[in-house]
């Protein structure tokens, strides 16, 4: 059986540079807290906590010293109050996490409706939907774009050729319902006619239902671990929608690096572990790459939950690890294998290799 582990596997830069943050400030700071879990890892999140490096919910939570940001980032007015509350506020957002903040506040300064292509409630979405302010949208796949909050991303609908309507109402003709404003063709109500809400986030919709009603510009942004895929899929809906969206293309490199060595792996093995927490949005994708070529792919947090009757037969293992896995987990992973593979009757163990 050969093991072969994925070239581009394990902790990111951005992960490595926040442990090494908190390992700084517990050595000269104090009393260390971090606000929400550090990285999405159970095993370092447990390891940091023996140590009495606790996660806390809030800013209010902390009981003094130093506070370390998480690395998915948070809203700018929490790292206000930290500081009002006295204390020491060290910033461990991935700096790629932190491009992504920037590029959709200056989307949202320049007049675009920002929609964050992301895992709605993801810490690191919510941190970028708060930067941009209010009226920022989260979507994951195209069928989010159906209804979002007060905005309409409407298509022609050949049930109803009068009308642009929501999900919610087929009426024709009804121009409000609730607080969702809808088109109709050739009619488009005075700004002193509509609320405030309805000036902050007009309808986006697709001609010729709604010619005559302006569309505000849209500027994506992207979650940084999401993958190039789900960002096309976005664009292309929108462009069916008559939208030409402004795109601020934030999946970091070290993402697509292991997304793509991970599915160049997995199409040449027979067998595939995925290593990282289960709570990890980029571990996550990159399990659900991998099973897309290789059935047999297997998301696992530990070398514990490897089973014997998975190798049964297998010729090649191809190991991948998500961004917030450190090397030690990888290895105590290939350690297991390589146990189990040496008791398989028959099973000529050869050495570890990358790919």
């Amino acid at each position: 059986m050969q093991i072969i582990l994925s070239r581009y596997a394990g902790a990111c830069y951005g992960v490595e540079r926040a442990l090494s943050l908190v390992e700084e400030a517990a050595a000269n700071s104090g009393p260390v807290s971090t606000l929400g879990q550090l990285i999405h890892n159970p095993q370092v999140v447990a390891a940091l906590e023996a140590r009495g490096i606790r996660a806390v919910e809030g800013v209010a939570d902390a009981d003094g010293g130093a506070l370390v940001i998480r690395s998915h980032g948070v809203a700018p007015e929490v790292i206000d109050a930290a500081r009002e509350q006295g204390l020491e506020v060290i910033d461990a957002t991935c700096p790629h996490v932190s491009a992504a903040q920037q590029a959709a506040r200056e989307l949202s300064e320049q007049g675009y409706t920002v929609v964050v292509v992301g895992e709605q409630g993801h810490p690191e979405v919510e941190a970028i939907r708060a930067w941009a302010g209010d009226g920022t949208l989260v979507v994951q796949e195209p069928a989010d774009l159906e209804h979002k909050g007060d905005v309409l991303f409407c298509v022609p609908d050949s049930g109803n050729t009068g009308v642009a309507m929501s999900p919610e109402s087929r009426h024709k003709g009804e121009e409000h319902k609730g607080d969702v404003p809808f088109c109709v063709p050739d009619v488009r109500p005075a700004d002193d006619a509509l609320s405030s809400e309805h000036k902050r986030v007009r309808p986006l919709c697709a001609p010729p239902l709604c010619a005559a009603a302006a569309s505000p510009p849209v500027g994506l942004v992207v979650q940084t671990t999401q993958s190039p895929a789900a960002l096309e899929a976005i664009v292309a809906a929108l462009r069916q929608r008559g939208i030409e969206p402004q795109v601020r293309n934030t999946i970091c490199s070290a993402t697509r690096q292991r997304q793509q060595a991970a599915a160049e792996l997995a199409a040449n093995v027979n067998l595939m572990l995925v290593v990282g927490g289960r709570n990890s949005g980029n571990t996550t994708r990159l399990s659900e790459i991998c099973s897309a070529v290789c059935p047999a792919t297997y998301h696992i947090e530990s070398p514990a939950e490897i089973e014997s009757h998975w190798l049964a037969g297998v010729e090649k293992v191809g190991i991948t690890a998500g961004a917030s896995t450190p090397e030690a987990q990888i290895a105590a992973v290939v350690k297991r294998l390589e146990q189990i593979g040496a008791s398989l009757a028959g099973n000529d163990l050869s050495a570890v290799s990358l790919s």
